[in-house]
């Protein structure tokens, strides 16, 4: 490909007016080989017209055989630092007004006045204004505002702040009576502790003389053991309480008898 394109840039050095037309169509064989050589069945080259008008179009045509990139016309433009077809920008779609806007915007920031663009694209329209407007209020208030704000925002720390300090007062205040309370909690807590202990190993000694022999907290024994107790207990409360109802019914039956 190389040696090809060192053939066509000697070639066109030495086109003439009479044997230009067929130095150019030898070129354009070259270049369909040289595109075509990888693939498997060869295609029929493309032949140039037998005759070009003007010595402009042979040069758009050697340029054309110079290009090996195959690269879309725009990008070429762009590489060579040329100028966009004016043609090719109206003919460009795009999904809203703005992106438009904003392709034109930076055509016009790189060519200026060289491109064929109004430069009334870069300013805003009315609505455009008119929302940016609506934003600024929005986004970036005024410094009364931004002032009144502040304003606010300290009071709202003043307040916050003198909130935390008369409850932090309230609390030293209560401090002598919250600690006696936590003291008192904690030693009850202490104390039905100590009272689950006893109670535990009392009924460990009880199991051990049920059982005849040493039982384990956790074996099934002794949870079979503490069942039944507890069934006795609620069986000895219940008595108790029928017990305390008939005392506190006798005298009134007394009373009945009496009078009758």
């Amino acid at each position: 490909m190389a040696a090809s394109m060192v053939k066509i840039s000697l070639l066109t050095s030495f086109l003439t007016k009479n044997n230009s037309t067929r130095l150019l169509q030898k070129i354009y064989r070259n270049k369909q080989y040289c595109r075509h050589a990888s693939t498997t069945e060869a295609q029929e080259p493309q032949t140039l017209p037998e005759e070009l008008e003007t010595f402009e179009e042979k040069e758009w045509v050697i340029e054309r055989l110079r290009n090996f990139s195959n690269l879309p016309q725009h990008l070429q433009d762009k590489e060579h630092g040329q100028l966009p077809d004016r043609e090719r920008l109206e003919e460009m779609t795009f999904k809203d007004n703005t992106k438009r806007k904003i392709f034109l915007r930076k055509l016009y920031a790189k060519y200026g006045s060289a491109i064929d663009i109004d430069p009334g694209v870069c300013w805003p329209s009315k609505e455009e204004l008119e929302e940016i407007k609506e934003d600024d209020k929005f986004f970036e208030p005024s410094f009364q505002q931004l002032l009144a704000d502040l304003k606010e925002e300290k009071r709202k720390e003043a307040e916050f702040n003198m909130n935390v300090l008369t409850k932090v007062e309230k609390g030293m205040a209560k401090m002598d009576t919250l600690i006696k309370d936590f003291n008192a909690r904690q030693l009850k807590e202490l104390e039905k502790e100590e009272e689950a202990e006893t109670r535990r190993k009392e009924m460990m000694e009880l199991a051990e003389e049920y059982y005849g022999y040493a039982v384990k907290p956790r074996s099934p024994e002794f949870i079979k053991f503490m069942e039944m107790k507890r069934n006795e207990e609620k069986v000895a409360k219940k008595a108790l309480k029928q017990a305390s109802r008939n005392k506190r019914s006798s005298p009134q039956i007394q009373q009945e008898a009496a009078k009758s």
